[in-house]
């Protein structure tokens, strides 16, 4: 009986050990350990790896845009563009409903944003958060302004094939918050 404990235990620790194992050879397989920079150069300890490619998306997306740009005089003097019954439609208030249609209609398989909240946490737990969810997106449409927290997005580089080793030679995704 002893020696069937010991063996299951073994048995126990070896397999959590093995998948330990496995969670850092995948965590090395999907790690960029060289890249050569924007300027040519190349670069191989990791804070120079993360500085590059944050150059790099930085000068290829650009920088957040404080200001808003003024309105567009010459459209003012062309007169209406839009009919009334348009102008209402647009201008009208978002409804409940309709924020929960947009969340239904987001992917249920589609992976979390940074938040770790995807589509499907929100429709399975609707009955305990739906009313903050509601009233967050609600203010967003009603105020322009949203929660810091709310507004991020995680850029995740793809190899574009098994032998990537430029800047371009890689993909952005973005992964945004699903509220």
């Amino acid at each position: 009986m002893p020696t069937k404990i010991a063996a299951d235990s073994f048995e126990s620790v070896t397999a959590k050990g093995r998948s330990k194992l496995n969670q850092e050879a995948r965590r090395n397989m999907n790690r960029i350990f060289s890249i050569t920079d924007s300027e040519g150069i190349h670069r191989t300890d990791m804070d120079a790896i993360a500085k590059a490619f944050i150059d790099f998306y930085t000068k290829l997306l650009g920088t957040s845009n404080k200001e808003r740009e003024h309105v567009n005089s010459g459209l003012v003097r062309q007169g209406q563009i839009v009919t009334a019954e348009q102008r209402e439609m647009l201008e009208a208030e978002f409804t409940e409903n309709e924020v929960k249609r947009a969340l239904w209609a987001i992917n249920s398989e589609k992976l979390p944003g940074p938040d770790d909240y995807g589509s499907k946490f929100f429709k399975d737990s609707w009955d305990v958060v739906g009313k903050n969810v509601m009233v967050a997106v609600l203010e967003f449409f009603q105020t322009g302004e949203m929660l810091k927290v709310l507004n991020h997005t995680v850029i995740t580089v793809i190899p574009k094939s098994s032998h990537a080793t430029n800047m371009g030679d890689y993909g952005p995704i973005a992964g945004c918050n699903t509220v």
